[in-house]
Order: C-alpha cells, then sequence, then structure tokens
C-alpha cells in the first residue's frame, strides 16, 4: 500500500478484567507448565494478539456494518502487503504484576473422575492488575473512508469488553477493557497538518497535536453483500448456583501457618480450619476471601456430560459436542463455541472443617496413615456468565446446550472435589439474565420483544423455559430433530 494522507492516532489504558494468559509455548519450565510471555520479566499484550482477534471479530461483523470485505480487507489485510489499521504492543507502567498459578485437571469424559497423569497448571496475570498502554493508528484517504466504521466499531467493543484476547477464552480468560479512549487526526495532503504531524512524530507527542476527531456513525446500516464469512449470533447467559451441602475446589498450596485457634472461641475455628486442613477452598489472590467457581470446572462438568449424552445416543452425537466445546487431535486444535467465566461467591457462606479416613478394603478397617482433612464451603451460591457464539449451522450446537443446561437446572449435575462423599451437589440454579443476539439476514422468526441494533436483533428472554423454547423454535425453523 502506497503512502495515503490522512492518519488517525488513537490512544487509550486496557485494564484486565478476567484471567490473562498469552503463554511463550515454552515446554519446559521449572515454575509452571505454560508460563505467561514477558519481555525484561514484566507481562505485555503483543499487538498482534490484539490485531488478531479483532480481525477475526470484525470479519463477519463487517457485512452489519454496511462494509464488504475489500473494506475489511483493506483495513486488516491478508498475507501480503501493508494495512491500514496498526496496533502496537501494549505494556504496563507496573513494575509488578500480581499472577499466580492455577492448578487443573482434565477429566476423564465418561467416569467424570480426574484422568490419569491429566494434573496440568498456567500461570495467568490476574485481573485489576494495572493497565496497560493502548496505541494505534490508521492511515487512509480522509474522514470520510467507509473503513472508520470499522475501526469505530472494534474501539466500541473493546470499550465495552467484548473482547477477549489471547488462550483459554473458553474458560473466561482474556478478557479486557479499553477506557479513556483518545483519537487525534492529521490531514497530511495540507502543508500545516503534516508540519504538525511531523513535528509531533519528531517529539513523540502525536496526541497532543492534531485536531480532535470523532469516528463516523454508521446510521442504520444496510447489510452489504460480499462479505467473506457469516456473522455470529451470541447468547448470553447470568445465571445463580446454589450448592447443598460442603463444596470443595480445591486450593493447591494450602496456607498451613501452624494457627490452632483458641479451643473456648469459636470464632477462631475457620481461621484454624484454614490453617490445619489438608484441603482448602480455591481463593481469589487479588481478592482477600473471594472464593471462586472456575471457568475451567463447570465447563469441564459439562463438556462431561455432553460426552456422556453423545455415547449413550441419547442425544446428538459426538460431532455437536466437539463444535461446542473444541477439540485438540495432537499439534492441531479448533476453539469451541462456549466460553464459561469465573463464577463469585454472592453470599458469605459458612466453612465447615470434615475429617475423613481411608478403609483397608479387605478388612474394613481403618488404613494405616491414612486420615485427612477437608476445609470445605457449606452450601455456597454463585454468579455465573456464560457466553455462546454460532453460526447458522450451529443449531445443534444450541440443542445440545439446551439440554445441558436442563440437566444443569434438575440437579443433575457435581461440581468440585470429593463428589463422591457427597460434596460439591448443585441444588438450585436461577437464570437471572438471558439475552440473544441474532444477525438480521438471517431472517429467523423471533419474538415480538425483538429490539434492532446495528444490523442485529435483540431477544430478551426471562427465564428456563422460555430459553429452552427459542433454543427449539429455532432448531425447528432450520429442519433440525427436536
Amino acid at each position: 500500500m502506497s503512502y495515503l494522507p490522512f492518519r488517525v492516532e488513537i490512544s487509550g489504558e486496557l485494564s484486565i478484567l478476567t484471567p490473562l494468559h498469552i503463554g511463550t509455548g515454552e515446554s519446559v519450565n521449572p515454575l509452571t507448565d505454560a508460563p505467561v510471555l514477558r519481555v525484561d520479566g514484566k507481562p505485555f499484550i503483543p499487538g498482534s494478539s490484539l490485531r488478531g482477534v479483532l480481525r477475526r471479530c470484525l470479519r463477519g461483523e463487517a457485512s452489519l456494518l454496511g462494509c464488504t470485505s475489500d473494506h475489511w480487507l483493506n483495513v486488516f489485510g491478508d498475507t501480503v502487503g501493508r494495512t491500514r489499521l496498526t496496533i502496537r504492543s501494549a505494556f504496563s507502567s507496573e513494575v509488578a504484576l500480581p499472577a499466580e498459578i492455577r492448578d487443573h485437571v482434565r477429566l476423564d469424559r465418561f467416569s467424570g473422575a480426574a484422568s490419569q497423569a491429566g494434573k496440568f497448571d498456567n500461570e495467568v496475570i490476574l485481573p485489576g492488575a494495572g493497565l496497560f498502554s493502548f496505541h494505534a493508528t490508521y492511515d487512509g484517504e480522509g474522514p470520510d473512508d467507509r473503513e472508520l466504521v470499522l475501526v469505530a466499531h472494534a474501539l466500541r467493543l473493546l470499550a465495552e469488553g467484548a473482547i477477549q484476547v489471547g488462550a483459554k477464552t473458553g474458560w473466561g480468560y482474556g478478557q479486557i477493557r479499553l477506557e479513556g479512549c483518545r483519537s487525534r487526526a492529521f490531514d497530511r495532503s495540507q502543508p500545516g497538518p503534516l508540519a504538525q504531524w511531523l513535528l509531533a512524530r519528531y517529539q513523540r507527542t502525536p496526541l497532543s497535536a492534531g485536531s480532535s476527531f470523532s469516528f463516523p456513525d454508521p446510521g442504520t446500516p444496510v447489510p452489504a453483500d460480499g462479505c467473506l464469512v457469516e456473522p455470529w449470533g451470541k447468547l448470553a447467559l447470568d445465571f445463580d448456583i446454589q450448592f447443598d451441602g460442603p463444596v470443595l475446589i480445591k486450593y493447591a498450596f494450602p496456607p498451613g501457618d501452624g494457627y490452632t485457634g483458641v479451643e473456648s472461641d469459636p470464632a477462631t475455628y475457620a481461621q484454624a480450619g484454614l490453617a490445619m486442613a489438608d484441603h482448602v477452598p480455591l481463593t481469589c489472590a487479588v481478592e482477600s476471601g473471594q472464593h471462586y467457581l472456575p471457568g475451567s470446572s463447570l465447563r469441564g462438568i459439562l463438556h462431561s456430560r455432553a460426552d456422556w449424552l453423545a455415547a449413550s445416543g441419547f442425544v446428538l452425537t459426538a460431532s455437536e459436542t466437539q463444535t461446542l466445546f473444541g477439540s485438540a487431535t495432537g499439534d492441531e486444535g479448533r476453539r469451541g463455541l462456549i466460553r464459561i467465566f469465573d463464577g463469585r461467591t454472592v453470599n458469605d457462606p459458612p466453612f465447615v472443617f470434615i475429617d475423613h479416613v481411608a478403609l483397608d478394603r479387605i478388612t474394613n478397617a481403618t488404613a494405616s496413615e491414612k486420615k485427612f482433612s477437608n476445609q470445605a464451603l457449606q452450601s455456597p451460591l454463585f454468579s455465573v456468565r456464560m457466553e455462546v457464539l454460532f453460526l447458522r449451522v450451529n443449531t445443534g450446537e444450541l440443542l445440545l446446550l439446551g439440554h445441558l443446561l436442563r440437566d444443569l437446572r434438575d440437579r443433575l449435575l457435581w461440581a468440585g472435589s470429593n463428589t463422591t462423599r457427597g460434596y460439591g451437589h448443585i441444588h438450585q440454579v436461577h437464570l437471572t439474565a438471558a439475552k440473544a443476539s441474532i444477525p438480521e439476514p438471517w431472517n429467523w422468526r423471533l419474538p415480538d420483544n425483538t429490539v434492532h441494533n446495528r444490523g442485529r436483533e435483540d431477544v430478551s428472554i426471562s427465564d428456563w423455559s422460555g430459553l429452552f423454547q427459542w433454543i427449539e423454535s429455532l432448531s425447528a425453523q432450520e429442519g433440525f430433530p427436536v
């Protein structure tokens, strides 16, 4: 691409909303299986990662904004030539960012138990870990470029926290938000603005020069023909999960500080239990005392349930399961459609300290040196968010999701450790909010409460029955057997 006279300099800060993992690809590390990418000891977000996720997201959105594949290619390009949008790597000004190593275990998809040699961990940058600088530039013909509509939409998605970057987005990792976005424009076809831009470039202060710039509003766009791929539909669910009885999602490193409490003071028993128990609940490192239900745990439970349903021949096939949850074969993988974010406790659940002892399987007597203890949460309530991206051909996957959510609602699932000992039973799941966003070109028959929004039709769903009826209706419209 030759020199283009019009430039927009964009700047802001990126905040981390959920755990972030952008890995190094190292196969051997003394501390963790998957360390975070760093330069000079400081984590950063590569510009290629930011640009890549926006490129993929806007590839389908372009047509809904009245843009063509040519507009999209001008902004993001293909494998040859320079493109109009450049995004620099985002660095933090903080000297040390809070990070932790999270333990995981792969589940056997049919038994629901831990797989042999299935334990692994990864390092994550924690939410609220300071701000990362955001800098981008757009080079074009002028302020009326249609490509600027795509750039504006990319910034809007970042500002809404609708973008995830890095690995393990299916576990809810990598959600970021753009704050304090500022834009300045330089019309370099004119001598004055060109001189301003050259001086600002020399002084490294581009945002103190130029003129303030507001991105064009797409108005009411007419979906354009010639798009590269169809846009995604989106289903977002918020629900509360109420457990009954003890729940234990193990923390890898119990405190173990030797505190034994005061026998005559029950108020000290919980702290003593945390110090003395062999296994204690998972706690967020940046929010002292805040317990959470990892998105990876709930996603693993639903994945195992889906595999069991497919193997039993009760519903659908393994193909829908692999598409919904993703798959990996050797060095190749396919990203799934479903994302589940960490659930946070809504109530303040009390602790329960439980002693256990293993039995000798022959004599039925107590086994030698097999006593252990758990400090569990008693009947916690977690607030969870789930998002599903889907194409029009994915009605089978939506139908599978409906079966899984029905099993979740109907108290058929368990979460965490020691489920065979009665821990982790999901007693009640209350749907607090549900919203679907459907591209208008799909021409699906939708409820009367549909709201039109930038080439999409947004539908609010009030309860589980309405959600299941909506999924079955879409499946029937696409000719998929319900």
